[in-house]
């Protein structure tokens, strides 16, 4: 067992959309979108200290990146935030902060997706909040992505009902173009959106 800690998007209407879009393009997937900060660690530790270094800060999504240069069929959106580099600590992989999109084994279907969300700027923020930890465990059954999955909000975005059970039987051009009009909605969102209100629309912890 692998313990790594993230922080998670706790806006709602954004995460919904972040969720969704990781869902559908990889089903199969366990965790919901997060940002992995630290480890990966062989317990877990009280991270109390380093946590309070990050909370109350804006985290940025603002670009589309790969891992195709290093073999891997990984697509992701690029986060920045100002005390990111002091709470890090991942010593094998250089300072990059991202949140995967989709981490599979296709790399054509790898390759199609980072066309289609390349196709959209972005300018998403979200507040950071207490990192948490995620347990990695070979053969896991973590459900925590399907049922993140909010069927209600992806059909108003889309305009049509898309039922959980039903995303792992869709072809790959289906994901696709339910991905691009989630990413059409993403793009439409202005930054301030997300921060505001006090965040009242929040994930439970």
């Amino acid at each position: 067992m692998k313990i790594f800690y993230v922080l998670h998007i706790r806006e709602k209407v954004l995460a919904d959309c972040v969720d969704a879009i990781r869902f559908i393009c990889n089903p199969t997937e366990k965790q919901r979108a997060h940002l992995t900060v630290r480890g990966p660690y062989q317990k877990r530790i009280d991270v109390a200290a380093i946590s309070r270094k990050i909370v109350g800060d804006t985290v940025s999504i603002d670009r589309v990146g790969n891992f195709f240069d290093a073999g891997q069929n990984t697509v992701f959106f690029h986060c920045s935030a100002p005390e990111l580099k002091n709470v890090w600590s991942k010593p094998h992989f250089p300072f990059n902060p991202h949140i995967t999109l989709y981490d599979g084994s296709s790399s054509e279907f790898a390759h199609r997706i980072y066309t289609v969300i390349s196709r959209y700027n972005y300018c998403l923020r979200f507040r950071a909040e207490a990192l948490e930890p995620i347990e990695s465990v070979k053969g896991q059954e973590s459900m925590s992505l399907a049922f993140a999955f909010n069927s209600r909000f992806v059909g108003q975005v889309l305009g049509e009902k898309i039922a959980v059970g039903s995303v792992s039987t869709f072809s790959d051009d289906r994901r696709l173009q339910l991905v691009e009009r989630l990413c059409q909605h993403l793009s439409a969102l202005p930054a301030a959106a997300h921060l505001s209100k006090g965040f009242q629309q929040r994930l439970p912890l």
